[in-house]
This record gives structure tokens, C-alpha cells and sequence, in this order.
């Protein structure tokens, strides 16, 4: 199990496998910049777009076989 923090405001409780400013990279933004930014709508799209291109990464190298998402506000 690989867990991946897509979350923009807070931290995390529980310690991510990959955290959230390594998701905004991977979409060629930043955390801090989603946060400047104050607009959920942007952030959310930067870490769809960090997320997809994680698994996708992942998927290249044989580390997955599924994938599961969870979110809420």
C-alpha cells in the first residue's frame, strides 16, 4: 500500500507515503502556491494532476495494481 496526501490545506495525521508538496510538484506547481493561490477549484486540478502523474509513474515501474481514493471536505 503506497499513500499518497492530495490534501492542499492542513497536514496530515498520519504520515503519507508521498506528501502533498511532492503531489503539487509532480503537477509542476507548488503547495505553497496552491494555498497563495486560495482557490480550491485550481488546487484541486493541480492534485489531480500531480496524483495521475504519480500512478502513472508508479504504474510504468510495476508498482500497482490498484487504486483507491478517498476524499472529503
Amino acid at each position: 500500500v503506497i499513500l499518497i496526501d492530495a490534501s492542499v490545506l492542513g497536514e496530515s495525521t498520519i504520515v503519507p507515503d508521498i506528501s502533498q508538496e511532492k503531489v503539487f510538484q509532480a503537477s509542476g506547481h507548488s503547495l505553497a502556491m496552491a494555498r497563495l493561490k486560495n482557490a480550491r477549484g485550481v488546487a484541486v486540478s493541480w492534485a489531480a494532476q500531480g496524483v495521475a502523474k504519480i500512478v502513472e509513474d508508479l504504474h510504468k515501474n510495476g508498482e500497482v495494481e490498484g487504486v483507491f481514493g478517498l476524499g472529503g471536505s
